[in-house]
């Protein structure tokens, strides 16, 4: 998650720096990922899935120990840990890298 949020705000700042090129820019910004799709809910849930899954398993295992873990504050600190750097993915991803364009053919 953190690794892929420093990806991405690297990704706006080449873009940033290719603003005076647009046709490099408009190269660049063709290659298929999940940054430059149009659309937006693939880019949040690539996101926020993680996150969701790891709350998921999280809270499936507290249960199934039958424990009082989920009321431990250690237990908040660790979680928001894990969850913090794709929430901050999410963020960063909001907006597809290059702006909002308009779709092409194929429907992106």
């Amino acid at each position: 998650g953190a690794m892929a949020s420093y990806m991405a705000a690297r990704a706006k700042r080449i873009d940033a720096a290719l603003h005076t090129h647009e046709a490099l820019r408009a190269a660049a910004l063709t290659y298929p990922s999940i940054a430059t799709i149009r659309v937006p809910l693939p880019r949040l849930l690539a996101a926020v899935l993680p996150a969701l899954l790891v709350l998921a398993a999280y809270i499936i295992e507290a249960v199934a120990q039958g424990s009082g873990s989920l009321r431990e504050l250690g237990t908040y600190v660790g979680l928001a840990l894990l969850v913090a750097p794709y929430l901050t993915l999410a963020t960063e991803l909001r907006h597809p890298i290059g702006g909002a364009q308009p779709p092409t053919p194929f429907g992106d």
